[in-house]
């Protein structure tokens, strides 16, 4: 097999296929020699192509042994195609034999690989689990015994991770639902600890009830499905809580008992943090960095703001048998309440009750007595305001007849005058005038 690189492809040939008795698992590398060409002879039933291409790049063109190509968009019903941003998985039924060829910008330094099988191998899951255990978990493609790699392959396959609970035939719960508890990534994240290197790694917390359950991982696509399935027990976390309050809420201090199963875990391996969280974003934390007894009474510290409270924790220990876990604890929440305001006795109720009548008598009282008083003045005001007119008219009408009185005399008076004047005006000495024509 010759060592040298060209440009070339990384295609990883899953191959599935029906051979003869006599068959063996065939390997190309460094595909680049036969310039992205490969042989596919006529004993194989099916194939399953794995292709890396350059990221952000087409699906690649496949030329088949008679000419004719193969598109993403256009192929025969039966073939299945998957294409992403890093790489395409095409299954095909029947393949034809003779000289195959990809076209495409294919990942240079690649490899081609035939192989007989593909299947998921799952790490093997420690016995027992404990409830609220957080558990990183580990699987991967197996190609004929040998772990398979393909860079990008975490963008083409979905992996999933299933519990369901395992009960006898004549009990019946909906419990009995597979649930869905996380998915494997071979992206460098979280506790996977290296990208693209062929194991996928998930991590999940059990926090359900202690039993039986069968563990499922299924990887699929459009092109292939696979699932791997194993049976697990899953028992009580081995650390409990048990939340008790103050005689008087408003000066004590609420304590958390913690009990620790020392049978099941290492006490002096064993931290534990909890978390505060309350009103108006309160946060505060405890830690309990050595449990020297089984039994331990941990003090909260003094909250004052009323509203609820929230504890939440999470432990890190040692089983008896040396396994290294991490534990969620249970939560525990409580309610400070306003101090409620103690109601009057019966006696001071009665007490209050009289002296509220007598002062709404006393109040009707002195409303009566105002009304009188005021209805009283009012009547006062009233008459003497009337008198006080009749007054003034008496006195304006007598005005007016002497006034009157005094035109009228005043006019016999000029009368008078006038009349005497006229009197005094006739010419004694002068004959009348008859005497003059007699004369």
């Amino acid at each position: 097999m010759m060592k040298h690189c060209f440009k070339t492809i990384f295609v990883l040939l899953a191959l599935v296929a029906s051979f003869s008795i006599n068959a063996g698992v065939q390997s190309l590398k460094f595909a680049g020699e036969l310039k992205n060409r490969f042989r596919i002879d006529h004993m194989v039933s099916h194939i399953t192509l794995f292709v890396q291409r350059e990221y952000g790049s087409p699906p690649v063109i496949i030329v088949l042994p008679d000419g004719s190509k193969w598109y993403s968009s256009r192929h025969p019903k039966n073939i299945k195609w998957v294409d992403g941003m890093t790489g395409d998985i095409i299954y095909i039924p029947n393949p034809a034999p003779g000289p195959w060829q990809l076209i495409g910008r294919i990942v240079e330094g690649s490899n081609i690989d035939k192989v007989s099988s593909l299947n998921i191998e799952l790490e093997p899951l420690p016995q027992p689990l404990f409830q609220g255990e957080t558990l990183k978990v580990t699987a991967h493609f197996n190609a004929d015994g040998n772990l398979m790699r393909l860079p990008g392959l975490d963008y083409l396959v979905d992996w999933t991770a299933q519990l369901k609970r395992v009960e006898s035939s004549s009990k019946i719960s909906s419990r009995n639902a597979t649930r869905r508890i996380g998915t494997y990534k071979d992206d460098g994240k979280l506790l996977d600890e290296y990208p693209d290197d062929g194991v996928f790694t998930s991590n999940f917390n059990l926090d359900l009830e202690e039993g039986e359950y069968v563990f499922s991982v299924k990887a699929k696509n459009e092109v292939f499905e696979r699932e791997i399935s194993t049976s697990i027990h899953l028992v009580e976390n081995p650390i409990t809580i048990n939340l008790v309050p103050p005689f008087d809420p408003k000066t004590g201090l609420y304590r958390l008992e913690i009990f620790t199963d020392g049978e099941r875990i290492k006490l002096e391996d064993t931290h534990i943090e909890y978390e505060l969280f309350g009103p108006n974003g309160f946060n505060d934390k405890i830690y309990l960095k050595d449990v020297f007894a089984s039994d331990m009474n941990v003090t909260l510290p003094k909250v004052e703001t009323f509203g609820n409270y929230l504890l939440k924790g999470q432990a890190v220990t040692t089983t008896t048998d040396g396994r290294e876990i991490i534990l969620s604890l249970p939560e525990a929440s409580f309610n400070l309440k306003e101090p409620e305001v103690v109601g009057p006795s019966e006696a001071e109720l009665a007490i209050q009750a009289a002296k509220k009548a007598i002062s709404d008598e006393e109040e009707a009282q002195d409303k009566i007595v105002i009304w009188t008083i005021s209805i009283n003045l009012f009547l006062l005001i009233a008459s003497l305001g009337g008198f006080i007119y009749w007054r003034k008219r008496q006195v304006m009408m007598k005005a007016m007849k002497v006034a009157q009185q005094n035109i009228i005399d005043e006019a016999v008076r000029v009368d008078e005058v006038d009349g005497s004047l006229q009197a005094e005006d006739i010419d004694l000495t002068m004959p009348d005038d008859e005497s003059s024509e007699k004369t």
